[in-house]
């Protein structure tokens, strides 16, 4: 059984959602809430097939979200989340499925790479819903696919084109984390070349993608948004793939970057451009 417990323990004590007992390997990673389902991803015992748990908050009723095409047993979900009544998950960096939460029909299912079952076992992945967008993995490691809400596919944030080191070898970024608030997305890349390993805090304006969106629905083309980085940090390669990684996170004013033996605080909405006598805002904390 699953217990959520809500903060105001005056209205209800506990939910408790229940599944038949070794019916389901759950991977407690891929879990998501909102105010009426709770989701989690895991695979059929013993069919050991990739699937979707529902449950209704309301009256604690279990559904098993499938695949409608054939999935190797060797995928799993990553990731999972929910925008009203419509249940995403993503398979691996493979596969984005949409589910209706009503019906529990497959809306939409699109195949974002090539990867094969055992290419991203240790790469990041990411799937993020905010306004009328969807941010998810691309084919490229060091880019983000763009979707609209029912599966159109407007376009992708790309890192500035990767630099070379003066040895001449080429400079593999990745994408390792991505936030999304409001019109705004955070991303955050591992950038390694031969000599240093950089991390990179990179912003990008997402309304480009609601414009294009009537565009899409006429046959136009989907487009490519180059994003900058902003923040940037040399990180020791170890700490970077050990629990020792960087991490970001942001609100409508400010910027977090969470390194191994501090963090900071950069002020979002700072325009030092613009008046070049006042002080960046932004504090070290070690």
């Amino acid at each position: 059984p699953i217990f959520l417990r809500p903060e105001n323990d005056d209205l209800i004590s506990e939910i408790k959602l229940e599944q038949p007992r070794h019916s389901m390997r759950m991977l407690n990673s891929t879990f998501s809430i909102s105010n009426k389902y709770f989701v989690l991803g895991g695979s059929l015992v013993p069919e050991n097939v990739p699937v979707v748990s529902c449950w209704n908050l309301a009256n604690g009723q279990r559904q098993i979200l499938n695949s409608n095409r054939p999935v190797c047993p060797f995928r799993w979900f990553k990731k999972t989340a929910i925008r009203g009544d419509a249940i995403f998950g993503l398979l691996n960096r493979f596969r984005l499925f949409c589910w209706d939460a009503n019906s529990m029909q497959v809306r939409y299912s699109l195949d974002l790479s090539s990867a094969s079952p055992g290419d991203d076992e240790a790469s990041a992945a990411w799937l993020c819903l905010d306004q009328e967008l969807v941010l998810t993995v691309h084919q490229s490691e060091s880019c983000v696919t763009v979707l609209s809400h029912d599966g159109i596919h407007l376009g992708s944030i790309r890192q500035m084109p990767p630099g070379v080191e003066e040895d001449g070898s080429l400079v593999r970024s990745v994408v390792e984390q991505v936030i999304v608030r409001g019109y705004t997305a955070v991303l955050r890349l591992v950038s390694e070349s031969m000599e240093r390993t950089v991390c990179e805090i990179v912003t990008a304006d997402l309304t480009p993608f609601i414009d294009t969106l009537h565009r899409r629905r006429n046959g136009e083309d989907a487009i490519s948004l180059i994003a900058y980085p902003s923040i940037s940090h040399s990180v020791d390669p170890v700490d970077q793939h050990s629990a020792g990684a960087c991490y970001s996170a942001f609100n409508s004013t400010k910027i977090v970057d969470i390194q191994t033996l501090g963090m900071k605080f950069y002020d979002f909405l700072f325009t030092g451009n613009r008046n070049p006598e006042r002080e960046p805002c932004h504090h070290d904390h070690d």
